[in-house]
């Protein structure tokens, strides 16, 4: 994940807008172990015009679940989950 962090910083130096690039941010830094990196990151995503995508509502509840705030996690994961329906249905 350390390396796909360099790539990603590449990329957000060449494309700072393009789509994408802050979700993948954030996953690397979940799965570092890095929450509040990943929460920033899901920050700036959802300012992208991602709020609503399934991977950044999913993301946001693991790491609201981590963090112990059981409430806003299931908010998330479901909210997460819907979203994911909703495109299946598309």
């Amino acid at each position: 994940f350390e390396l796909a962090l360099e790539a990603l910083a590449t990329a957000r130096t060449l494309a700072p807008d393009a789509p994408g690039i802050e979700l993948r941010f954030a996953q690397a830094n979940y799965h570092l172990g890095r929450l509040d990196e990943a929460e920033a990151a899901l920050a700036r995503a959802s300012t992208q015009g991602q709020a609503g995508a399934p991977e950044v509502l999913l993301y946001a509840g693991l790491v609201a679940l981590d963090r112990g705030r059981l409430e806003l996690a299931i908010e998330r994961l479901e909210a997460g989950v819907r979203a994911a329906v909703e495109r299946i249905a598309l």
